[in-house]
């Protein structure tokens, strides 16, 4: 079967371009990060999450809902607000290269989970805003 034979077979493709205006401005709202790094496992250097620990979660929420590189994301150019400094570029790019090749903590595993589990749900609620029954 060829691939223009089984894209047409599927039912619904995904829309990454509806994904990532969705996303074009989106970060995870504090409630729901907050509630996402409760209960971690010892093992973070920084007790206290901070705004850029946030920024960078949120960053890898929209890499997996968009399936696009992270230095692609919309917070590392925003350019009306903090974020689009250069100090901020430099923390994520060190950060996501650091977490590439180093063996992750318990604390790093939990955390990446859960931010996998709440992608995959905001990515099924962009969906359904993006293809109505």
């Amino acid at each position: 079967m060829t691939l223009a034979v089984e894209l047409d077979g599927t039912e619904r493709l995904t829309n990454y371009g509806k994904r990532r205006n969705y996303l074009a401005s989106w970060i995870i709202p504090s409630e729901d990060w907050s509630r996402l790094h409760g209960g971690l496992p010892d093992g973070h250097r920084n007790p206290v999450p901070s705004d850029r620990s946030r920024i960078f979660d949120s960053i890898i929420v929209w890499t997996h809902i968009t399936k696009g590189e992270y230095t692609l994301a919309p917070l590392l150019h925003y350019k009306s607000t903090a974020p689009a400094d250069s100090s901020l570029r430099a923390y994520v790019y060190a950060k996501w290269h650091r977490r590439k090749r180093r063996a992750a903590t318990r604390h790093q595993v939990e955390l990446a989970t859960r931010l996998y589990a709440y992608a995959d749900q905001l990515a099924a609620e962009i969906d359904i805003r993006a293809h109505p029954q």
